[in-house]
C-alpha cells in the first residue's frame, strides 16, 4: 500500500491536487497583481526571441490580455526571457490598467 505521506508527481502536480512549483513554472512571474508568463521562440540562426504573455488576475479563468513577442534576438536564452518579462512589465505600466 502506497504511502500517503509520500506524494507522487501527475503532470506538475501532487495527487493531492495541489500545484507544485516545477521547471517548467519558473516561467512564471507576479507584477503588480498581474500574472506574466515569460518564454522564448527560437530562431532559425541559433537565437532566441523573447515571447511574455500577461494574464488577467481574476480568478475565475485564466484569459490572455497581451502577448508580447520582441523585435531583437539574443544569444542566450536567459536574456530573451529576461527581456520578455521586462517587455510586460513596461506593457503593464504604460497600459494603465493595474490598480494600487
Amino acid at each position: 500500500m502506497p504511502n500517503p505521506e509520500r506524494s507522487t508527481r501527475c503532470a506538475g502536480r501532487l495527487r493531492s491536487g495541489v500545484p507544485q512549483f516545477t521547471t517548467a513554472m519558473s516561467n512564471f512571474h507576479h507584477y503588480r497583481k498581474y500574472q506574466i508568463y515569460i518564454s522564448t521562440v527560437p530562431e532559425i540562426d541559433a537565437t532566441w526571441r523573447p515571447l511574455g504573455i500577461v494574464l488577467d488576475p481574476t480568478k475565475q479563468a485564466v484569459r490572455e490580455l497581451k502577448r508580447i513577442i520582441g523585435d531583437e534576438t539574443f544569444d542566450a536564452e536567459e536574456q530573451a526571457k529576461f527581456r520578455a518579462l521586462e517587455m510586460c512589465r513596461e506593457w503593464i505600466e504604460l497600459s494603465g490598467i493595474f490598480e494600487e
